[in-house]
């Protein structure tokens, strides 16, 4: 079967509507896969963003927790004395009373 000049008139349309649809779907291709590279791109950065939170919400986690374990420590040196309003003066007269009372130098 051969095609002639009067057979390719009546295909033209058929060929042309052909042609353009393989060029649309050529770009829906091309816009598709550019589109999900930019989606993956957005992944790895929200990705990144999160595993950066979380790492920042641990260290304040930590930190809280140290805080708390070092005011439980300054509140029983306080309860102990040891921290806290300075006793000067009643450690030296308890000194002097001691020194007094044991007749040392």
């Amino acid at each position: 079967m051969k095609f002639g000049a009067g057979d390719f008139k009546k295909i033209r349309t058929s060929l042309l509507v052909a042609v353009v649809m393989i060029f649309v779907g050529g770009l829906t291709v091309y816009f598709t896969a550019d589109r999900h590279q930019h989606a993956r791109l957005a992944q790895t950065t929200s990705a990144k963003q999160l595993a950066e939170a979380d790492a920042k919400l641990k260290q304040v986690s930590n930190e809280e927790n140290e805080v708390k374990q070092k005011s439980q420590i300054f509140r029983q040196l306080q309860e102990r004395g040891i921290i806290g309003e300075e006793q000067r003066l009643e450690w030296i007269e308890l000194l002097k009373d001691i020194r007094t009372n044991r007749r040392l130098l």
